[in-house]
């Protein structure tokens, strides 16, 4: 589930944050992780994250490999997260924040708003949902992106076999309904609840999510 977030090993002394919380993804498949302020994280393997102990109060966080940010709205505690010369600041959002092999780094927003800060200069950028903030060589810019996928007159099953390879969920449908059509589109980082409920509503359908199994059933 995700392009990621790519940080320095300094952003935390930087800022005078002892990191007293490390976890880490030795495994083969994305770690799902819910930080102390309640905002989820979805850690890719070989990566890890760190924070100090009153990251509910304080909420700046070192990154290390990659991973999809969904923050929880504070309004008295902004969420920071420090890549090389880049700041991002966020109320309550999902985003993804990379940085290259060149070190070029990427900031795509999906929801919310986040301000961009970069060392040594005055501007500030705020972006908004299906903005694409970019810093290299010195140089910052902002373009769009686009944060959905369309499902354009489709059957059905193209959509549950999106689900699959998308929240490694497998899907279950009556027969009936493999070949039937639909037109929808979802946000690329829509959580997958919204989405099965959806289907559900839309073909009057129930559905049980087996977390255990990993397998969305509708019936």
């Amino acid at each position: 589930i995700g392009t990621g977030i790519y940080f320095n090993g300094n952003a935390l002394s930087e800022n005078n944050i002892v990191a007293e919380t490390i976890i880490e993804n030795t495994s083969s498949t994305i770690k799902f992780v819910v930080l102390p302020d309640s905002s989820k994280v979805e850690l890719s393997p070989n990566s890890k994250i760190s924070y100090g102990a009153n990251f509910a109060l304080n909420r700046k966080i070192e990154i290390d490999g990659e991973a999809y940010f969904k923050v929880k709205k504070d309004k008295q505690h902004p969420f920071q997260v420090f890549c090389d010369e880049t700041t991002t600041t966020v109320l309550g959002t999902s985003f993804i924040v990379k940085e290259s092999e060149n070190e070029e780094i990427t900031v795509e927003l999906f929801e919310g708003s986040v301000q961009m800060n970069v060392k040594g200069q005055d501007q500030k950028w705020i972006l908004k949902p299906g903005d694409k903030f970019t810093y290299g060589n010195q140089k910052a810019s902002l373009t769009e992106f686009n944060r959905f996928i369309d499902f354009d007159n489709q059957k059905l099953s193209v959509v549950s076999q999106y689900i699959e390879e998308n929240y490694g969920y497998k899907v279950i449908l009556p027969n009936e309904n493999l070949n039937q059509k639909i037109t929808i589109r979802i946000n690329k980082k829509e959580d997958l609840k919204t989405i099965v409920q959806l289907i559900s509503e839309m073909y009057n359908l129930n559905f049980e999510i087996n977390e255990d199994l990993k397998q969305i059933t509708f019936q």
